[in-house]
Formats: structure tokens, C-alpha cells, sequence
């Protein structure tokens, strides 16, 4: 449900005062008002992980679990040592993946995201930089994540970040993109989340993937869901947030980038993106 022009009328009128009453901004303000009420008719959060680093924060934590990727249930010796979700972030740890998973391709793609957050974080990260080993990463990284309820609607993601020649499936997403906001006040309380499509008349990824810290915030939709195949032949939107903090003279509001894929340059024709892997 999209928001009307009296909620966005309010909206924009407390983003004035909350800006200090600051004149010359009313169009920015609608806007924003407009961006951030239709994000949030359109998402809600179903996973929220803080990465503080307080304590061990583990997912998949059961006797009888199993890889998710392979699928080998856990032995005398079980999976393996529990491995964070994202190479470089601490918590949380997933006990969901055994060790030939990590060996055959995993650590490929934590080398991949590590060196992408990386040029992000020092604003070095162009628009020919967005491969695809680190979008893999960053989709099994949600998949780990995924609770198993939307899990079931991922079988061909999951297929997919396992395999470790990235070049002759990068087809399978051309198209696809990712943001970046920037501000000074992300990161303050590092935090993994997952937010779930509401409305599935929208023209939006099913699932959303969000990376926060360092002073920046990566939102990466999740490739491949059963749940976007209605979206075949449409054209996909990337919804953006409206991040602010702070108040008056203080004020101040993320800036927001939109990435888009890098594919392999190998193929001589354009294969057309398939809009219901997002």
C-alpha cells in the first residue's frame, strides 16, 4: 500500500522541523518523505543481528543441523568450526556450513567481499567494481542468515553462490545492483539485517540484505527467490531508504549510490537480465 499525499504531507513537514526549520529544502523534503514511507509499506525486518562483538552471536546452533549448501548433516565430528556470516565482521557465526563447503568456495568469496568492503569503506569502489564473486558472497552470507521458512523459495541461489566459476554464471543476474549509503553516523551499532518484501504487487526484490558499519550501509537484494518469478518481463525497482540523523544545525541525512553489476567480458552477445533473480 502506497502512502497518500496527507501521510506524506506530515512526513515532509516534520522532516522541516527536524531539519530546524530550514526554508528553501520543501521539494527534498517531499521527496524524502515520499522515499522513505513508500520503503517502508514495502519491507519489513524479519532478521536483525547486532554486530557489537559482546559476545558470540551463533545461528544454526542444533544437533541435528546440516550444511545448508550441500546439505551434509553434521557428523561425530559435526560441521566444523562455526565461520562468521561476512569475512571481516566478527559476529555473527554460522554453524550451518561444514568444512568442503568452506574449502571448495567459500573462502574465495570472503576474500572477494573483503577486498569490495574494503574499497568502500575508503570510497574506492568505481561503478566497474561490483563483481560478481562478491555479490555471491554477499548472497550466501543472506542465505545464512535466511530463516528457514524463506529459505525453501532459494534453492537455485543456493546452487548458485556454490558455484566457484563465477565467470559462466554471471549471466544469471545481469542487471542486478547494489547501494551504498554513506554517512558518518552508520555503523554506530554494526547490525546484519534481512528485510521481507509486504506488498507482492511491488515490482521489488522478495528479500533485501543489509551490511552496516564502518560508517557505511550496503543494500543488496537476494537473487534467484521463487517469490520474484511473478516479476519475469518487469522492470526491477531498487527502493531507497531515507537514512538522517541528528537534529537543526546537526542534522544530517546519508547519501545513497547505486552500483551496478560487472559481468564477464568474455561473452561476445548480451544476454537480457532475468528480472525474477533481481
Amino acid at each position: 500500500m502506497r502512502p497518500t499525499d496527507e501521510e506524506i504531507r506530515r512526513a515532509a513537514y516534520a522532516r522541516w522541523e527536524r531539519r530546524g526549520w530550514s526554508h528553501g529544502g520543501d521539494r527534498d523534503d517531499w521527496f524524502a518523505a515520499w522515499a522513505d514511507l513508500t520503503f517502508r509499506a514495502l519491507y519489513g525486518t524479519t532478521v536483525d543481528h547486532v554486530m557489537d562483538g559482546t559476545g558470540p552471536r551463533l545461528i544454526g546452533e542444533s544437533p541435528a543441523r546440516r550444511c545448508r549448501f550441500c546439505e551434509r548433516k553434521a557428523g561425530p565430528n559435526g560441521l566444523g568450526a562455526p565461520r562468521p556470516i561476512f569475512a571481516g565482521h566478527p559476529v555473527p557465526l554460522s554453524a550451518e556450513v561444514c568444512d568442503d563447503c568452506r574449502a571448495d568456495w567459500c573462502d574465495g568469496l570472503d576474500d572477494a567481499f573483503r577486498e569490495l568492503w574494503t574499497r568502500l569503506v575508503i570510497g574506492e569502489v568505481g561503478r566497474s567494481t561490483f563483481h560478481v564473486a562478491a555479490f555471491k558472497a554477499m548472497a550466501a552470507g543472506g542465505l545464512l542468515m535466511m530463516p528457514a521458512s524463506d529459505l525453501r523459495y532459494y534453492g537455485d541461489a543456493l546452487e548458485w553462490v556454490s558455484n566457484p566459476d563465477h565467470d559462466s554464471d554471471d549471466r544469471l543476474i545481469e542487471g542486478a545492483a547494489f547501494r551504498v549509503y554513506r554517512a558518518p553516523f552508520l555503523g554506530r551499532t554494526p547490525r546484519l539485517s534481512l528485510l521481507r518484501r509486504l506488498d507482492d504487487e511491488a515490482t521489488v526484490p522478495y528479500m533485501l540484505l543489509f551490511i552496516e558499519a564502518d560508517g557505511i550501509m550496503v543494500q543488496a537484494p537476494m537473487p534467484m527467490c521463487l517469490r520474484d518469478e511473478d516479476l519475469d518481463g518487469q522492470a526491477i525497482d531498487h527502493p531507497e531508504r531515507i537514512l538522517a540523523d541528528g537534529y537543526g544545525h546537526s542534522y544530517r541525512e546519508a547519501s545513497s549510490e547505486l552500483f551496478p553489476l560487472t559481468t564477464s567480458t568474455r561473452r561476445t552477445r548480451r544476454i537480457s537480465w532475468i528480472p525474477a533473480v533481481a
